[in-house]
């Protein structure tokens, strides 16, 4: 799952909040579903530890390369602060059908 959304709750499992961009492992359409769903449920969330751990895939190859890239909003951020949620980027290794 590119986006995991969780709680990180002290010597027990952590909650999980939300999946997102299910098999989209693009980083522009991944941080726009982040921000699009901090907007619409974010915002709601009680402060907490959280964690909002985006997968991406390292791009070898230049033809999948578009240039350019994310860019995250500081209202994104904002909530992300407000609320205490961490951004955790994790790589993961590209599979032969990317």
């Amino acid at each position: 799952m590119p986006i995991i959304i969780y709680k990180r709750v002290p010597d027990k499992k952590n909650e999980h909040i939300a999946d997102l961009c299910e098999g989209c492992w693009a980083l522009v359409d991944q941080m726009e579903a982040l921000e699009n769903w901090l907007n619409e449920f974010g915002s709601n969330l009680p402060i907490g530890d959280y964690v909002a751990d985006v997968g991406i895939v390292n791009r070898t190859n230049f033809e999948n390369g578009f240039g350019g890239g994310a860019a995250f909003p500081p209202q994104a951020m904002r909530i992300m602060s407000e609320k205490g949620i961490w951004l955790f980027l994790s790589e993961y290794p590209a599979s032969e059908d990317e």
